[in-house]
């Protein structure tokens, strides 16, 4: 299996972590950010858990 295509399905596998689970999104955008070769997607995985877990705290804090 091409070695793009398999970090290509496991990027889309951190995606749906962030958004399940903010905390866990940024731990694992956090270890992309350690691979020089996959700081673009480390920073689109943490940037994305922040804004999930933003979003998920005004709305709790607003009574849901």
């Amino acid at each position: 299996m091409d070695k793009f295509t398999l970090f290509h399905k496991w990027f889309w596998v951190g995606l749906l972590v962030a958004t399940i689970g903010g905390f866990s999104g940024i731990i694992f955008g956090l270890a992309l950010l350690a691979e020089p070769e996959h700081r673009k997607e480390g920073w689109i995985l943490t940037i994305w858990s922040l804004i999930v877990m933003g979003a998920l705290s005004v709305w709790i804090v607003r009574g849901a």
